[in-house]
């Protein structure tokens, strides 16, 4: 399992989910399908800082880029999510990106006080509670699943196949408690587990064949070359403002 697989992967369960969303009427399928490509979105991001953490002027290159792509896709988002479009929808709900931002910069922070714990806890409550504030995606439990994918990367990628399943298990066990919890603004036990007895028991258990290929990889880059590079970044906004504007200017 290499890096190009994986977003190919995420690219192809994206679009199914974004598809089913708009023009399937969320029908629980497509968006079950669809929920593979947050939780590899978020372990590529925190596996590509691995390899650039060091070298302050590939940071700086990606940081812009988050923000440039950030900015993008917004528009694009809300043109997908929304119909008709108007400023007040658009409020209710950011992209995805605000989410991978944040986490990028929290990131950033993690490893500059790496050896400060306070400081490390400090930037972690401060993005999540950042990701809650502007109501992106997967609030801050999306945050929080890219530092479990970062602590995954630095102390189990290099173990037995069986060892890293099971570390990936908790992470997405953990992150799947804090994000359904907080999707429900904090609800008490018996709605918590009403809750899951829902549609939500089907989304969620998609997340153990999510691990289960996570888990197989072990490190490789795979084939790109710049077009694909090229591609790959633009794919996220630029398949929303296809369907978005689908969804504002047709009757599918």
């Amino acid at each position: 399992m290499s890096v190009t697989v994986l977003q190919i992967i995420a690219m192809v369960t994206m679009l199914i989910d974004h598809i089913g969303a708009v023009f399937m009427d969320s029908a629980i399928p497509w968006r079950a399908v669809g929920r593979f490509a947050f939780p590899i979105y978020a372990f590529l991001l925190a596996e590509g800082f691995r390899h650039i953490r060091h070298d302050p002027a590939r940071v700086e290159s990606h940081l812009k880029g988050y923000v440039v792509l950030t900015l993008v896709s917004e528009v694009c988002y809300d043109l997908m999510e929304t119909k008709p479009f108007t400023v007040e929808a658009a409020r209710e709900s950011q992209s995805v990106m605000i989410t991978l931002l944040l986490a990028f910069l929290g990131l950033l922070a993690i490893e500059r006080w790496r050896d400060a714990p306070v400081c490390v806890g400090a930037a972690v409550l401060l993005t999540a509670f950042a990701c809650w504030s502007v109501l992106s995606n997967y609030r801050f439990g999306g945050v929080l699943l890219v530092y479990g994918c970062y602590c995954y990367l630095e102390h189990v990628l290099d173990k037995p196949y069986h060892v890293r399943l099971l570390a990936l298990l908790g992470v997405m066990a953990g992150y799947l408690a804090v994000y359904h919890w907080a999707r429900y603004e904090f609800c008490t036990g018996d709605v918590y587990l009403a809750k899951l007895r829902t549609a939500n028991a089907i989304w969620y258990t998609m997340h153990v064949p999510i691990a289960i290929l996570l888990a197989f990889y072990k490190g490789e880059r795979g084939p790109r070359n710049k077009a694909y590079q090229t591609f790959y970044k633009c794919f996220y906004p630029a398949h929303m403002l296809v369907i978005g504007l689908l969804h504002q200017f047709t009757e599918l």
